[in-house]
């Protein structure tokens, strides 16, 4: 059964609007009842996409990955998949584009690729991918890059017109290459796209510069080889760091703060055939409207003032209720209460004693006659009627007897016996403080004599120990005098010498040293070695990675490294997905291998991780790895990376 407008689904979304209907797709924008919110229910019934539909879809409902369009519900109704997504948030690119009033820096170009390469990671955790970023599908909003459409991504066309044969990786590098073609030109993805490096501006920054040519497979007007980018590293190398998108100003980009139409109402979508898709089961949908209210038409107001007879109709109307209350509680009621027909009777009017007469003037009553005679009495359980208000009466003093009640087992209610009364413990210290001890003496009166005689002795040890040990200070000092008496002209020199033996043994001495003097060689002293210097194992920073295709007009690939700031350099760990072939090093150069110094030479190791040891330990910022053509490790330079120490 085909959905239609109003139509609901799962007994909960409820179809608001047509968003998109093709072979084997259909999605709408659905009004959720449960949770009172709009989302987007897609309904795949292409029996080739579903594995990829459903693999998808689960992956992101349980990540809840920001990257992606929030992924809510995924259901089967039969071999149907029924997938509900949040409404896309934030302006696809393609709108953005279209403005040409609005800015996009290569700042901001440069943020938007990197976070695209994030949700490439997240998807490739799983080994899953998206087929179709594009303009379209990528969005930007407040808090980033939002990308649109995953789950059912393998049923949108490919604006980068990928190779079939071509890896997910390969199909991940070409379509972020594609999409920063777009954003280079300003034009939106479409499947006619021509491809060109002439279309790039000459003030692009390099590294874009080879992300399309090499992403794209793109040939320079020299007929010079193309080396395909094989893995996303590589990519991510060239891109280099990057700001979250939400942190830049808006001069580089503007964020929107409203939300347009979702993508999936202009991305293009690949034909499906009618073999390939399912039949919609009868059950997918509930179709209807919601119940209409009838009403009965009220009864015609007629005036029961008049007469005997009007009062009679009254009566009459009431006597079903009256019958019914007769039937249910008959062994209450007597017949002195109430005369009922009999039962065999059928149809015959039930009789009721009622008042017809005019009212007497004595009588004071809040309610007309016609009143009394339609209400229906109360009975209570002893089978007595209930006069009006008697049962509001008797309710309330239930109520306050329950009230009165609840007060008195409060009141009464015995504490926990952890706990002794707090009376018995205020008396009981009374009658403790007020014994007599002593004749007459209390108890507490003994207490303050004993802490007075306490204190008093206490007081007395101390002042005796102050004055004793004054008198003692005193007695020592005048003892004698506290320095020693010495006599200096008795200090002795040397071992077992006094000071005039010092003076002759000096006489003596002079004498011998003038009469025989002997001159010692002089000894060649020699330089201290430098200690060795520790070896640095904590890579210096880099903030700048170019690759470089034929630097200068030379024949060869080059990798230019700009520390970010300078560095006493020793060696470099390389790390290459292939082996063989030889390289140089060179710095204080930044894109000509010619220029600059050579501190090393060395042969790419077979592991793919090479150490090298630079001749000699270098002061500098900028470093240079050369590679000549005829020296390529496999005919080729897949660098993952690079670091500095």
């Amino acid at each position: 059964m085909k959905p239609q407008l109003g139509d609901t689904i799962s007994n909960r979304y409820v179809l608001v609007s047509p968003l998109r209907e093709e072979t084997g797709l259909q999605v709408w924008k659905a009004s959720d009842h449960v949770l009172a919110r709009d989302c987007q229910l897609f309904i795949v019934n292409n029996r080739k996409a579903l594995q990829d539909v459903n693999a998808t879809a689960s992956m992101l409902a349980i990540s809840h990955d920001s990257h992606f369009t929030q992924v809510l519900q995924l259901q089967h109704v039969g071999e149907v998949a029924l997938v509900v997504t949040q409404l896309d948030a934030g302006m696809p690119l393609t709108e953005y584009l279209a403005s040409r009033d609005k800015p996009l820096s290569f700042t901001a170009i440069r943020s938007i690729l990197g976070e695209v390469v994030e949700a490439f990671h997240v998807l490739q955790k799983d080994s899953l991918t998206h087929f179709s970023i594009n303009t379209d599908t990528v969005r930007l909003t407040r808090n980033g890059v939002e990308i649109a459409d995953a789950p059912i991504s393998v049923m949108l066309a490919d604006t980068s017109r990928s190779q079939v044969t071509e890896s997910k990786e390969q199909l991940a590098i070409r379509q972020v290459a594609a999409l920063l073609y777009s954003l280079l030109t300003r034009q939106p993805s479409t499947l006619s796209t021509d491809f060109r490096l002439e279309a790039i501006a000459p003030n692009v920054p390099m590294e874009f510069r080879v992300i399309c040519k090499r992403g794209l497979n793109l040939k320079e007007k020299d007929g010079f080889p193309t080396v395909p980018m094989a893995t996303v590293a590589e990519l991510e190398a060239l891109l280099g760091d990057y700001q979250p998108l939400s942190q830049l100003h808006g001069t580089d980009v503007i964020l929107p703060s409203a939300n347009s139409e979702c993508s999936i109402v202009n991305v293009p979508l690949l034909q499906a055939l009618e073999q390939d898709t399912f039949p919609l089961p009868e059950t997918l949908s509930e179709s209807g409207s919601i119940p209409e209210m009838t009403f009965e038409a009220p009864v015609p107001h007629t005036d029961l003032s008049d007469s005997k007879e009007a009062l009679a109709k009254g009566v009459a109307a009431t006597s079903g209720a009256v019958k019914s209350l007769w039937k249910n509680g008959r062994e209450i009621l007597t017949e002195e209460d109430i005369d009922g027909a009999d039962e065999e009777t059928g149809d015959y009017p039930f009789s009721f004693p009622i008042r017809v007469s005019a009212p007497s003037s004595d009588q004071q009553t809040d309610d007309s006659q016609l009143e009394k005679t339609g209400r229906i009495p109360v009975i209570g359980p002893d089978g007595r009627v209930i006069q009006p208000g008697e049962e509001s009466a008797r309710a309330l003093k239930a109520e306050q007897e329950a009230i009165e009640e609840a007060y008195q087992n409060s009141v009464t209610t015995p504490a926990p016996p952890s706990f002794a009364p707090n009376g018995g413990s205020s008396s009981t210290s009374t009658e403790v403080a007020d014994a007599k001890l002593f004749g007459n003496m209390k108890t507490k009166v003994a207490a303050i004599i004993v802490a007075v005689v306490v204190v008093a002795v206490a007081l007395g040890f101390a002042l005796h120990g102050l004055f004793q040990n004054s008198a003692s200070s005193d007695t020592s000092s005048n003892s004698g005098n506290p320095w020693p008496e010495m006599n200096l002209d008795k200090v002795p020199f040397g071992p077992g010498g006094t000071a005039a033996d010092a003076d002759s043994s000096d006489t003596d001495d002079s004498a011998q040293s003038s009469g025989t003097t002997e001159k010692s060689p002089d000894k060649e002293a020699k330089q201290v070695p430098d200690p060795k210097a520790p070896e640095n194992t904590t890579a210096y920073e880099i903030d700048n990675r170019q690759f470089l295709s034929n630097p200068d007009g030379q024949q060869g690939y080059g990798y230019y490294l700009h520390l970010s700031q300078s560095q006493k350099v020793s060696r470099m760990t390389i790390k290459i997905r292939s082996s063989g072939g030889q390289g140089y090093i060179r710095v204080n150069t930044t894109s000509n291998p010619t220029q600059g110094e050579q501190v090393a030479q060395f042969e790419f190791d077979t592991s793919g991780t090479t150490d090298v040891k630079f001749d000699k330990t270098v002061e500098t910022q900028d470093i240079l790895l050369w590679v000549p053509l005829n020296s390529l490790p496999g005919s080729q330079l897949y660098i993952e990376s690079i670091q500095v120490f």
